[in-house]
This record gives C-alpha cells, structure tokens and sequence, in this order.
C-alpha cells in the first residue's frame, strides 16, 4: 500500500518482485490485492520507512536526495494519479449505488418467517427486505461472496445502507449470518435506519445507534418508541453518532456497545462515540458471566430475554463522567473509568494562506514529496526562517516589550512521520553555512587555541610557583 501511495501503478513491478519471495506467491492473487490497493488512504511511504526503522532499518546514506525538478515532477505525477483514483472511486461508488437501487426495487419486504431474523429472533421491519439468489446473480454477474471465499446460500436479507440520506450500497446476509458488502461501494458514514427517521430536533425521542441490523433491533423491541440505528461496523460508530447529534441535537442517543471478546470490556469505539456526542453508553449485563459467543445486545436478548436488554438500556451511563465499564458484564470488579487528561479538541485545516508566497510554495512542495503532515513541514519552515533573521529583526509586542523574532516549537508526531527529514530541507542550507564559516574561520581558531593555550600554560605556571612560595615561606630553612 506505501509503495501505490508513493509510486502509484509505477510501483507494481516493485510490489510483485517483493511478493514472490514469499512461499505461498501467488500471480494472479497478487495482482488482485494490487488492484485491491487504493492511494490516498492512512497509508504512505512514510508509513514504510516508519515500520522499517522500528525493526531495526537504519539509512546508510545512499540515499540520494532528488533534486527540484524531480521533486516537482513526482509531485505533478502523484497529483494525476490521485485524480484518477479518485474519478474511478466516484465512478466505482456510482456504479454501486445503481446496482443497490436495483437489488432493493426486486426485493419484497421481510417477513417473520425471515431465516435470518428467525435465527437472531428479531422481528421485520420495514427497511428490511428479502429477495432470491437468482435476482442478485442477475443484477451482480456473479454469485456475493465473503472475503472472496465464501459464496452467500439461499434466500437472502437485504440491508439498504444510506450515506448522506441517499441509497449508496446494500448489504446482503444469508440464513447463515454471512454477510456481503458491495464492492466498490461508498459506505464509509453509511448507516441503516430500522425505521423512517422523523423530522425536528429529537426532542423527547431516543436514538439507539449500534453495530448490527440485529443488535439494533433488540434492542429497539425492548424499548417501545426508540429509534434503531445501525453503523454496520464498530470503526463507523462514532460517525454515524455525529451524523444524528447533528441532525438532532436535542435526542437521547443511546451507543449500545459491543463486548470485547477478548477482554470482555465495551468496544472502544462506542465508548469513544458516546463520549464525543454528550451521549449516554450501554452495556450488555450477562448475569451468568462472560462466554466467547456472547458480546451485543442481540445474544443478551436471546440468552436472558427483552426485559433484561430495558433494564442494560436504562442503566445507559455518560462514560465521561468517571462510571466507566460496569461490574458484572465480564465477572469483575470494574474500576471506574480515568478522567482523560487532555481534552479532545477538533482539529482545524492549518491556516497556510497566512504564510508569505514563497514560503508556502516551499511547504507545499516538501509536503507533497515527502506526503509529511503539512503542519510537521510549515513548523519546520518558521523555525529556520526565524534562526535566519533572529539577530537583523526585533519586533515590538506592546510599549514595554521588544525582543527579536525567534520562534520555539515543540512537534509531536509518530514514528515514521519524517520528522528528522523534514527539518533537513529547511535546516541543511543554515548547517552548511555553519560549515563553511567553520573552515573559513579555522585559522583564526587555530590561533586562539594556540594562544588560549599558552596562556593556560602561563596560568597553571604561576600557580606553581606561587605554591612554592607560599610553601617556602611557610617551613623557612635553617
């Protein structure tokens, strides 16, 4: 992925020549994970070098830095591509969303012998539709599959996903619970509604936003009048809650998270959302301690019935103010959770306008080389240009206070985020000066050591016989 997001489809024969040192290479499924690959994500070479130096990788200095034009012609070469992979991602989602539209106008609403709501023991609703293999098939071309592997059997329940109010994907789930995205489709914020969402601001209704279609709809049937929401994966959680803060700022939302399989805590992910929308989070309670195939609301409907997911739900706590996980849901005694000690404050597109043109032209031909964060590379640009000119200008804070122009900054940034690099750009022309002046001057520090020497030659002299004296007078002779 670090190799397409630096090289784009240049770097394929790259990747391929790196695969096939593996045992189990294989052509053609090499070439579908390239394909699979997409520019533009969390991934860059930075990433790379980042991995490479925390085992063990360390520059040899081969490295040959590139100079202006080439650095500009990687930049032109990067930006073309990343238009073209996001023209083919629009066309792609595009695509999608007319094959959901068709899967949903040949759908027929579900109904209560539903093998997939049968099995999760959850009622129909009016979002949620059912067709036949051969229709899907007919629209797709293909047989859906799971992870490429497994293909989807039988009848199959069909889950309209919406992005921004529109239809963008469906996801398709045989009796057997497996489940099919779309490819292609955009889902990222998507969420399924158990029910028309309502006009107005929220007031006096609750919104319950969680995992599944089956977890929303225990719980939704526990608690007569909510609102059913699902995110369809933990990760998309905390968007989707902003999505309905926002459209309803005066709701009740309720995040119902999902157990940790492993630790048997909530899911990060809710705790997360329903801290960062002033919401309230609640927990699957098993009265009979943890198991590995119990963790949502759904298995607590099914192991201890709806009046135990009413009671979970109305215990719903802030997870900001200091109630944490509750004791019970996993065996343990649950600790209240810590206070965080800083607080989360929404990141704003840094102010590059502000800087003179020169500058940011400069900062924006690093960052797009070095795909570096851009505040990481500006920080960088300031402090050498206020090293530069700190002893030619003082500027004059009020009245009272005048000093020069010397900036200090202190960068946080993650292992791998080029942050020695980035400096080097800016900071390299003032270290070779600082070179340069060094050989110029060595004469005249060559003279001062000498004198500097003679001089502490002189010094440790006459405190040698200085002592003498003083040892002569003090024990005179006879």
């Amino acid at each position: 992925m670090a190799i397409k997001a630096e090289f784009g489809e240049d770097g394929w024969s790259i990747f391929d020549e790196w695969s096939r040192r593996a045992e189990n290479y294989d052509a053609k499924v090499n070439r579908t994970r390239w394909r699979s690959f997409k520019t533009g994500g969390g991934i860059t070479i930075a990433s790379l070098y980042g991995m490479a130096r925390d085992n063990g990788w360390r520059d040899d200095g081969t490295y040959r830095v590139p100079d202006l034009e080439e650095v500009a012609a990687r930049a032109r070469k990067r930006a073309e591509q990343e238009t073209k992979a996001r023209t083919a991602k629009a066309a792609g989602a595009d695509r999608a969303s007319k094959k959901a539209m068709a899967i949903w106008s040949m759908a027929s609403p579900a109904t209560a012998d539903n093998p997939y709501l049968q099995r999760k023991g959850v009622p129909p609703t009016e979002t949620l539709r059912e067709i036949d293999m051969d229709k899907v098939v007919a629209v797709y071309g293909h047989v859906p599959k799971v992870r490429e592997s497994e293909p989807l059997e039988g009848n199959l329940t069909v889950v309209p996903i919406k992005v921004a109010g529109k239809l963008s994907s469906v996801q398709l789930i045989d009796p057997a619970g497996r489940k099919h995205f779309q490819a292609g489709s955009a889902i990222g914020g998507g969420y399924w509604a158990a029910q028309a969402l309502p006009d107005g601001d929220g007031t006096g209704r609750q919104f319950q936003i969680g995992e599944g279609v089956a977890t929303v709809q225990s719980a939704r049937h526990a608690v007569p009048g909510a609102l059913g929401v699902s995110a369809m994966s933990n990760g998309n959680i905390p968007s989707v809650a902003r999505q309905m803060r926002e459209c309803y700022p005066g709701a009740d939302i309720v995040v119902l998270a999902d157990l940790d399989k492993k630790t048997g805590e909530p899911d990060n992910h809710a705790v997360e959302a329903a801290r960062a929308i002033g919401g309230r989070l609640a927990v699957p309670q098993f009265s009979d301690g943890p198991a590995p195939d119990r963790k949502d609301f759904n298995d607590l409907a099914r192991v201890h019935g709806a009046e135990a997911v009413r009671r979970a739900i109305e215990a719903a706590h802030s997870p900001g103010e200091g109630e944490g996980t509750r004791s019970g849901s996993n065996g343990t005694a649950g600790w209240p959770q810590p206070l965080p000690l800083f607080s989360k404050i929404e990141l704003e597109p840094y102010p590059l306008d502000a800087l003179p043109p020169g500058l940011r032209e400069a900062v924006e031909e690093v960052t797009n080389y070095m795909r570096a964060p851009l505040p990481l590379v500006a920080s960088c640009s300031l402090s050498a240009l206020s090293l530069t000119c700190q002893h030619l200008i003082d500027v004059r804070r009020d009245a009272q206070l005048c000093g020069p122009v010397s900036l200090f900054f202190m960068t946080v940034a993650e292992s791998g985020e080029r942050k020695t690099r980035a400096d080097s750009f800016f900071m390299e022309p003032l270290r070779e000066w600082q070179r340069k002046r060094a050989d110029e001057m060595k004469p005249e520090i060559d003279a001062f050591r000498a004198a500097h020497a003679a001089w502490t030659s002189e010094c440790e002299g006459s405190a040698l016989r200085s002592r003498r004296r003083q040892r002569r007078e003090s024990h005179p002779t006879t």
